[in-house]
């Protein structure tokens, strides 16, 4: 009920009465569907958002959406590598898709674009009920120094060698034998 609630509210711009709705449900009773939610929600009252995770934490240390939550609200805060560590803690206990996604967006902010794609990958794997798998950083790109084309080289033309002893031509160039 709770989640409906929150869910309409938002699509009525009405952020802070779903965000107390949450808050209060949450207090009263623990919910990972509905703290996955509270994370979700569109970026407003991120610190006390922010205080509230780090508060229902001490209780519910090992919940992979309040870790989800955390990560969603530190990538809000514009604070990615906190995120990033926290998306990883989500994923290592079980949150599934959503983590990956989460983890592929954080990425793909900062332009790790190899990354992002294995992390959304791993997220339709988790979809589908299969395993995911580990990402693997690509190799740095080994830089090789750009080659003048033929246009761009110097084409100035290197003197001749003379040579006192051959004999020379009406114009001064060494006759061929």
């Amino acid at each position: 009920m709770v989640s409906a609630y929150a869910a309409r509210a938002v699509a009525l711009d009405w952020d802070e009465p779903a965000l107390l709705a949450l808050e209060q449900a949450l207090d009263q009773r623990w919910s990972d569907e509905l703290v996955e939610l509270y994370g979700a929600l569109p970026a407003s009252r991120l610190a006390t958002r922010e205080s509230n995770l780090v508060r229902w934490r001490r209780v519910h240390d090992g919940s992979p959406a309040l870790l989800l939550a955390q990560g969603r609200v530190a990538l809000a805060q514009g604070r990615n590598e906190e995120a990033e560590v926290l998306l990883h803690e989500a994923i290592a206990a079980g949150a599934g898709a959503s983590a990956w996604e989460a983890l592929g967006a954080s990425l793909l902010a900062r332009g790790e674009t190899t990354l992002a794609a294995q992390c959304l990958a791993n997220a339709l794997r988790e979809q589908r009920g299969e395993d995911s798998i580990a990402l693997v950083r690509p190799e740095p790109a080994v830089v090789v120094a750009p080659r003048a084309t033929v246009e761009d080289q110097v084409m100035t033309p290197v003197p001749p060698v003379y040579d006192a002893d051959r004999p020379r031509d009406d114009n001064g160039f060494p006759r061929i034998p």
